[in-house]
């Protein structure tokens, strides 16, 4: 499918992964149970390490608390947020105009 897309498709769908990322992470960041949140943390390291072509499992679902290296991964999630906020800090602002309503669209 992806082979089919044309460049700007591609850019959306990876717009989207990112948003679905975002809305997985989020559920387990707001979760309770510790058993939810190994289970988002583990499950978005095994898809992302799979795109690496890596194809054995990796990560086991565990809860929470039994997480190991939860500072080392804190860490490189740092990096990244930090780099990939700079990033985009840098590219160039879209600019909007406001624009005059006519008097028919006002209340």
């Amino acid at each position: 499918m992806a082979g089919s897309l044309t460049s700007e498709a591609r850019i959306e769908l990876a717009k989207t992964c990112l948003r679905l990322i975002g809305r997985i992470a989020d559920r387990g960041a707001r979760s309770q149970s510790p058993a939810n949140i190994g289970y988002v943390l583990q499950e978005l390291s095994q898809v992302l390490l799979e795109r690496t072509g890596a194809q054995n499992r990796v990560f086991e679902p565990v809860d929470a608390d039994q997480l190991h290296d939860l500072t080392r991964l804190y860490g490189e999630l740092d990096f990244v947020d930090v780099c990939s906020s700079d990033h985009i800090s840098r590219e160039t602002p879209v600019r909007f105009e406001t624009l005059p309503v006519g008097e028919e669209h006002r209340s």
